[in-house]
């Protein structure tokens, strides 16, 4: 369960948590992660959880019939929301992990990226 310490610390540092991907030693292991993702999602209506800025939402709206992103932190959906997805396949939710509203809707799989 995240806690209130865990969200403030990732609402604050929501501007630069993009960074660990930037970094050179894992540029062939996210390619390689980028093409897995697709290629297991593709078609799929996907539930993400604690999508942060958005980073693998840009991923998963190019290959998902739908995506609906979630994170607890305002911060991080604002942040998601500059990527400029597109509208037609990605929906942006404030929404705990640990406690999903109702309202979200059906869905043939899930996406927890960088969660581990």
């Amino acid at each position: 369960m995240i806690t209130e310490q865990s969200a403030q610390y990732y609402a604050k540092s929501a501007s630069n948590h993009d960074r660990i991907y930037d970094r050179p030693e894992r540029k062939d292991d996210l390619k390689a992660m980028h093409g897995h993702v697709a290629d297991t999602l593709r078609g799929h209506t996907v539930l993400e959880l604690a999508c942060g800025t958005g980073y693998w939402t840009r991923i998963l709206a190019g290959v998902a019939d739908h995506v609906v992103a979630t994170d607890i932190n305002p911060e991080m959906i604002a942040m998601a929301r500059l990527r400029a997805l597109p509208a037609d396949k990605v929906t942006l939710r404030v929404a705990d992990a640990w406690d999903l509203p109702d309202d979200l809707g059906d869905f043939t799989a899930v996406f927890i990226g960088f969660w581990w």
